[in-house]
């Protein structure tokens, strides 16, 4: 009997016969793997568990933003979350309990579920821009303002002492002429949300920019100019607040998307962009956008590449993918080096220079969910990234499937499911499955399976069920134990049935009680009848 040996494995291909997954020279294809990994050596390892933290009922949109602090919306409220030790406090009480979304810069943490959108501090909440007043109203009193034009805005600001900590965008000019010496009085708009004071802001006679001229309580309600500012001049253009959608950064602008539209925020200003120029359109629907150091992806109906600064476009818009993507799967490789998401044939994997490619194209054929998420876990030294039911290893490309991986989250170490939070990567019973597909051991010969090694480490046994169609052309099949099994990488031997025989055997491989392993290899010593029928 001369050994059939098994190994590397190059992960899942559904689009080959399951009899003809052998690469010359690489390694061999799976028919089919479930809730396993495929390490860089080509080894096959179960998937990480998980187990309860703290029970609740529908948490999702969990994002971490430290090793014990995060974020987390259930029942249309935003909480502040420690875990593991678990305690909650309520920052926000939502429109909808739709997916939250988030997004660093500069330091500071932003939100947005396409309806509400703002800016977090802990367990507190402030919008994510102060409101732009519309242009003041204006009257005529007593003061020492020359004859002549003057025109006037505010604006609202946030300090704190003395100290401006944030200026919203500027009101539209009002404006006044004096026939006579005197001042003018300026309504002011009123308090706001997340502002303390109002900006005043006139200009000289006769003068085409008005200046700061006075800083006030957001709460009162009228300001009596009657003299010429000393302070600076105004920005000269019309800001508002970011709108609410799916929040991204980019080359220091802090950005969102909605419908069809990109809104472009103003550079190392976050939560304000301008709306007379600060909006891009596509023709569909926008699913992502993906920030690649060196310009963004975008998918609508196909999916494009912008290079550079999308507020200040200078290179071609070009086509890299003739489809779009599943919304919410946008990762980055830890490093930063690269970025992906799940399209129409899997993973994609794009670089900082355009470049996109369906990583699991050749191999895989799916079926892409209306939505999902991804991400990215590094242990044991490989990389790999989670998506819509799907695990990829970022180094090799190759792919396995992940049943019963229903988290609406994941975020440094943490999932939610429908009854709680869950902690990844511990020892939770996971069952795995792997198929080798059916194999005919290099003959087409009629032949005996008495035997079949697996060099495994794992603290129990694994389980290999062997199918074929016997002479009377009846399908069959049984499944047998390791006759051993080590927590020490060991080679093992499976007892098949001595007396069946066969061309084709199809073998598939279980673990046992949810118990971790990793497998390194397998082999088989087929009998050959030396009868092809």
């Amino acid at each position: 009997m001369k050994p059939y040996h098994l190994g590397p494995f190059l992960g899942v291909n559904n689009r080959l016969p399951d009899f003809a997954l052998r690469v010359p020279k690489e390694g061999d294809f799976l028919a089919a793997a479930e809730n396993v990994d495929i390490d860089n050596a080509g080894r096959i390892r179960s998937a990480p568990g998980f187990a309860i933290l703290e029970e609740m009922t529908e948490p999702h949109s969990l994002k971490m933003i430290d090793a014990s602090a995060g974020y987390m919306v259930r029942d249309s409220v935003l909480y502040s979350v420690t875990l593991p030790t678990y305690a909650e406090t309520a920052v926000k009480t939502l429109t909808n309990n739709d997916p939250m979304r988030y997004a660093k810069i500069f330091g500071d943490w932003y939100f947005s579920n396409g309806t509400d959108v703002g800016r977090l501090s802990g367990a507190a909440e402030f919008p994510i821009g102060l409101p732009t007043p519309a242009a003041p109203s204006l009257a005529t009193i007593v003061g020492g303002l020359l004859t002549g034009k003057y025109l006037v805005a505010t604006s609202y600001c946030r300090k704190s002492g003395s100290t401006l900590l944030e200026e919203g965008g500027i009101s539209p000019y009002a404006s006044a002429e004096l026939v006579a010496t005197g001042g003018l009085r300026v309504t002011l708009p009123g308090t706001a949300t997340g502002a303390t004071h109002v900006n005043v802001y006139l200009s000289a006679c006769n003068g085409s920019l008005p200046y700061l001229l006075a800083t006030v309580p957001a709460a009162d309600v009228t300001y009596d100019a009657v003299s010429l500012p000393q302070g600076r001049e105004a920005s000269g253009r019309i800001e508002a607040p970011l709108p609410a959608g799916t929040l991204f950064e980019h080359m220091g602008r802090l950005c969102s998307f909605s419908g069809a539209s990109i809104y472009v925020g103003i550079p190392h200003r976050p939560g304000y962009y301008l709306p007379a120029s600060g909006r891009l359109n596509f023709p569909a629907t926008i699913s992502i956008v993906v920030s690649a150091q060196t310009g963004v992806y975008v998918a609508a109906d196909k999916t494009y590449w912008i290079p550079g600064d999308i507020g200040d476009i200078q290179g071609q818009v070009v086509d890299v993918l003739p489809y779009g993507a599943v919304p919410g799967t946008e990762f980055s490789f830890p490093d930063n080096s690269r970025v992906g998401w799940f399209g129409a044939e899997g993973v994609v994997i794009a670089d900082t220079t355009g470049q996109a490619q369906p990583a699991m194209a050749d191999n895989v054929a799916v079926t892409p969910p209306p939505s999902g998420f991804s991400t990215v876990l590094e242990s044991d030294g490989y990389k790999r990234v989670i998506s819509c039911g799907w695990c990829l290893n970022l180094e090799n490309n190759a792919a396995t499937a992940y049943v019963g991986w229903d988290f609406s989250s994941v975020s440094e170490g943490y999932g939610t499911l429908p009854d709680g939070i869950y902690q990844i990567g511990g020892d939770g019973p996971v069952a795995c499955m792997w198929d080798y597909g059916r194999l005919d051991f290099g003959s087409d010969e009629l032949k005996y399976l008495p035997y079949a090694y697996a060099r495994f480490g794992s603290p129990s046994l694994l389980e290999m069920t062997v199918s074929y169609t016997d002479d009377n052309d009846e399908w069959r099949e049984y499944s047998v134990p390791s006759r051993g099994s080590s927590e020490v990488m060991r080679e093992q031997r499976f007892d098949l049935a001595r007396g069946t025989r066969s061309t084709l055997y199809g073998i598939v491989v279980r673990n046992t009680d949810g118990a971790r392993f990793v497998q390194s290899g397998a082999y088989f010593m087929p009998k050959h009848s030396n009868r092809r029928i």
